[in-house]
């Protein structure tokens, strides 16, 4: 059979009421990833990546906002500014291979829990 096979798994990350950033997940060895975006308090949504971690679990990890070559944020907003989507495999290749962890910002507390639906697969 023809195809590109490999290990599907669907994640759940939040941002809880209050907060700007979601919890993180771990999309290393996987070829796509998609992203649902659930409707937010704020419009866009900017994408961090764990740039260090520390071994003491207390101290955490060092995060910076994913960029283009340019130098540019690399962000998405739905459309209409407030409406859910889903952000296709082919528009975050930015995250293909990322060993680290990675969360999404909204940028300014939630007025409630937003969950956000990745899908990985092999």
């Amino acid at each position: 059979m023809p195809g590109v096979y490999g290990e599907i798994k669907i994640v759940t990350a939040m941002i809880a009421s209050g907060a700007a950033t979601s919890s993180g997940i771990f999309p290393g060895g996987f070829r796509h990833v998609s992203l649902f975006i659930p409707t937010l308090t704020s419009g866009a949504v900017a994408f961090l990546g764990e740039t260090a971690r520390s071994a003491d679990v207390a101290t955490g990890a060092a995060w910076a906002l994913f960029r283009t070559t340019a130098g540019t944020q690399i962000s998405a907003a739905p459309p209409g500014g407030i409406t859910a989507m889903w952000l296709a495999s082919d528009n975050l290749l930015f995250l293909r291979g990322f060993a680290g962890e990675v969360r999404v910002s909204a940028g300014v507390a939630q007025a409630a829990d937003r969950n956000f639906v990745w899908n990985l697969k092999g």
